[in-house]
């Protein structure tokens, strides 16, 4: 389990590398499409914390098997403590000088038991440090969930307090006029609408035809689930900055592949 994870950890790493890369030198060659859909890859990486079967193509090839060995296993092995066992006079019992042989000997075999007893006690309850950083994970996991989920809460609350809905013939989903955004969205997972700020509006009170058309697009695609699935992502890998380079990566292509997916509706003006 160990070595899984550490292999999802460093394979999720070199493959965003490679596509934060592969954006420079493919910009204008690829499609927008295609250099969103890339992304699913990752997602696929940190969704499946599996090991596939060996590839010659792994990066994992790369890394010595017996200094991961040894990483694994130091960081399972708990440290150890010397005890350091003190004798110490029993209040109201006398003590002579002579000491019988036999008692001598038996005294001499106890103290080193009783000491392996305790030391052997108190690692059995000491935590690895393996185990600690499992804890450190989950609670930050945790704690990033609960985050995202109440600034979206916070702001499902501001877009419902101030919000005026526009009625817009043959429109499938539910757009409203909102001075709570700085630019048009589209927010909600399950039943998603349309938010427009009061400059997308025209002269006549209509909506931007480009700018509802975007939103449109984005409805069309399912772009909202992408959405969640990245703040889950983001929260399960809260730690790991190169996850958080993707999601603002893939954020900024999943924009580029909707405006090249509403350009097709329009004309070439």
């Amino acid at each position: 389990m160990r070595q899984q994870i550490l292999e999802v950890l460093i394979s999720s790493s070199v493959l965003i590398l490679a596509l934060a890369l592969l954006r420079i030198l493919l910009r204008g060659k690829i499609s927008p499409r295609l250099q969103f859909a890339l992304w699913l890859l990752v997602a696929v990486r940190l969704l499946v914390p599996v090991s596939l079967g060996q590839s010659p193509a792994s990066v994992m090839n790369y890394v010595p098997e017996q200094q991961m060995s040894e990483i694994l296993e130091d960081a399972s092995i708990p440290a150890q403590v010397p005890q350091q066992v003190t004798a110490l006079p029993v209040e109201g019992t006398a003590f002579t000088d002579e000491v019988l042989p036999a008692e001598a000997s038996q005294t001499a075999t106890e103290a080193p038991t009783a000491s392996e007893d305790l030391a052997e006690e108190s690692a059995r309850f000491r935590p690895a440090p393996l185990t600690i950083c499992y804890y450190i994970w989950g609670i930050g996991a945790v704690l990033a969930l609960i985050v995202m989920l109440g600034q979206n809460a916070v702001l499902a609350a501001r877009l419902k307090k101030n919000r005026v809905r526009l009625g817009i013939a043959n429109c499938k989903i539910k757009i409203y006029i909102t001075n709570a955004l700085p630019s048009s969205c589209l927010f909600g997972l399950f039943h998603p609408a349309i938010y427009l700020p009061p400059q997308a509006l025209g002269e006549d009170g209509a909506p931007n035809r480009y700018v509802l058309l975007h939103e449109l697009t984005h409805y069309k695609r399912r772009d909202q689930l992408w959405c969640a699935l990245r703040l889950l992502l983001l929260a399960a890998y809260w730690f790991d900055p190169f996850v958080w380079l993707a999601a603002k990566l893939s954020k900024l292509d999943c924009e580029l592949a909707c405006d090249a997916a509403a350009l097709k509706d329009m004309d070439d003006s």
